[in-house]
């Protein structure tokens, strides 16, 4: 499932914890919105039988992880000498 959303420049750059928590709620909602408003489609053409739930939970999960190392892996391997700062 691709999300485009405008990430907002403002409110303290690209980096700030609000600006990743909207993001992230915005993206999580319009995967909602998109999966049920589509459900039929990506049943029948895409062929995921999965109940819309269920693919939701999925998406959530993946952004909490994929944004969780993101966010964190490069701090714990500097805090453990693995990797310098550049």
């Amino acid at each position: 499932m691709v999300v485009d959303l405008d990430r907002n420049a403002g409110g303290g750059g690209c980096h700030a914890l609000n600006s990743l928590a909207s993001y992230e709620w915005n993206a999580w909602k319009n995967n909602w919105k998109l999966l049920r408003r589509h459900r039929a489609v990506i049943r029948e053409r895409i062929g995921l039988r999965a109940p819309v739930l269920v693919l939701q939970t999925c998406f959530v999960m993946h952004h909490l992880v994929h944004r969780l190392l993101r966010q964190y892996a490069g701090r714990i391997l500097r805090a453990c000498g693995l990797m310098k700062k550049l």
